[in-house]
């Protein structure tokens, strides 16, 4: 099922939950909707699964104006954060539920129970109660009461926030090999950004109900639109200095760093990934670096982190340990191009031309 956001606004009162979003998401895909805390992803949810009423604008289902059907004439399996499932029912009752609501015949509705249980590997605790399964376990007999409807949209919220950090890969893992496997479009609403990125065909960042980009997780990193997805999306951060861009040259505090075939700013946030340096080797590259002195330095295996100022403000670079680098020395920095996002002081959106 294709997704059409089309201005879509979500306001309670006086506060404006979702504002003016435009976004469609492909049939078949698994969209991650991040963010801060507060920033309209829930809500975005929500009025997908007809929880929340779109204050102006529409939501379309394949071209189809679904912005005043009722819940249950939308097609939607939702997951709740708390798993929402019965203590007094056993695994298998909890699965049948939403089946035997819609009055379908039992064997019918025993035959997809199960295949249900089995696609999400709890078929050998069917006769069990909620109370007697591990966290993972009950998360998965709710994705499995989600799926038995054979949904044409499947919604998460937030589902992993209750496990422990083993459980929670383990189980980001599950969803993504569910999702693979029944090819159900899945929106997944997450805080955690490394959640989303290393189970997602598509992320979507949100800031105070405001689309900030929509785009694959690889493309958003390499390329953020503006400094907040910039300093929102990686780990360790992005660094971040202030500087300016004369003819294709970027300078931070008068010091030649890069170039880059930008527009000329006099006042632009200057990013910089923590992996987008490197020790200046070659001719070229000591032509092309710059010094700095080195404050201190971690070594962690296959990698060093160096630490030092720029700009006046602490800046971190994790380059392949060189063990012949030490607190206090002066070394030549090169800055990988790649890694080198410029965004527009006052606007703060990113300068690509």
């Amino acid at each position: 099922m294709k997704i059409r956001f089309d201005k879509m606004t979500v306001a309670f009162k006086e506060v404006v939950a979702v504002n003016q979003l435009d976004l469609e998401i492909p049939e078949g895909e698994l969209v991650c909707l991040l963010g801060p805390s507060g920033c309209g992803k829930s809500t975005t949810l929500f009025a997908l699964a007809g929880l929340y009423k779109p204050t102006s604008g529409k939501i379309l289902f394949n071209e189809q104006d679904v912005s005043g059907l009722p819940p249950e004439k939308r097609g939607i399996g939702l997951v709740f954060q708390n798993y929402a499932l019965y203590a007094h029912m056993t695994v298998e009752q909890n699965i049948l539920f939403p089946l035997e609501n819609r009055r379908v015949p039992k064997d019918e509705a025993r035959k997809r129970a199960l295949k249900a249980a089995q696609l999400c590997k709890i078929d050998g605790l069917l006769k069990r109660k909620p109370s007697q399964l591990s966290g993972g376990q009950q998360q998965r007999v709710a994705i499995a009461r989600a799926l038995v409807k054979n949904p044409t949209i499947l919604l998460l919220d937030e589902p992993l926030s209750n496990l422990d950090a083993r459980l929670r890969i383990e189980m980001r893992e599950e969803i993504r090999r569910i999702q693979q496997a029944t090819k159900v479009t899945t929106i997944f609403v997450t805080h955690d950004q490394e959640e989303a990125m290393s189970i997602s065909d598509r992320l979507v960042v949100m800031k105070d109900g405001v689309l900030q980009q929509s785009a694959s997780p690889q493309d958003m990193y390499n390329h953020p639109a503006n400094l907040f997805v910039a300093k929102f999306l990686g780990n360790p951060p992005i660094n971040i200095v202030e500087g300016s861009v004369k003819g294709g040259k970027i300078y931070v505090a008068d010091q030649h760093i890069a170039d880059k075939e930008i527009r000329d700013c006099e006042h632009a946030y200057i990013g910089i990934r923590p992996e987008g340096f490197k020790i200046a080797e070659t001719a070229e590259d000591k032509k092309r670096g710059f010094k700095v002195k080195i404050d201190y330095c971690e070594v962690l295996g296959r990698d060093t982190t160096l630490h030092f100022n720029l700009g006046g403000v602490p800046v971190r670079a994790i380059v392949i340990s060189e063990g012949n680098i030490k607190s206090g020395d002066e070394v030549t920095i090169v800055v990988r191009r790649h890694c080198l996002h410029v965004f527009d002081g006052e606007t703060e959106v990113a300068i690509n031309e």
